[in-house]
């Protein structure tokens, strides 16, 4: 198990835009599964939901999909 994502600030190339191609294309991805198993998406956990602005550095505040006040940081559809 593992959990994957791509934080949208704090650090080089780390961008809301760049956070949001990550996590779409992540999605995508895992939901036609793998050459094995084609078709049968594959069970993914995207770190973190929302940002945790107690963290520290920097870079570890910005993981979320949504900001701390529960608002979505840039759309991302999992249909």
């Amino acid at each position: 198990m593992t959990e994957t994502g791509w934080p949208s600030d704090g650090g080089i190339a780390a961008t809301i835009n760049n956070a949001m191609t990550y996590n779409s294309h992540l999605v995508g991805s895992v939901k036609r599964g793998t050459p094995k198993r084609p078709g049968k998406p594959i069970e993914t956990y995207i770190f973190d939901l929302i940002d945790e602005n107690q963290k520290s550095p920097e870079l570890e505040k910005h993981w979320g999909v949504f900001l701390p006040n529960k608002q979505p940081k840039y759309p991302l559809s999992f249909e």
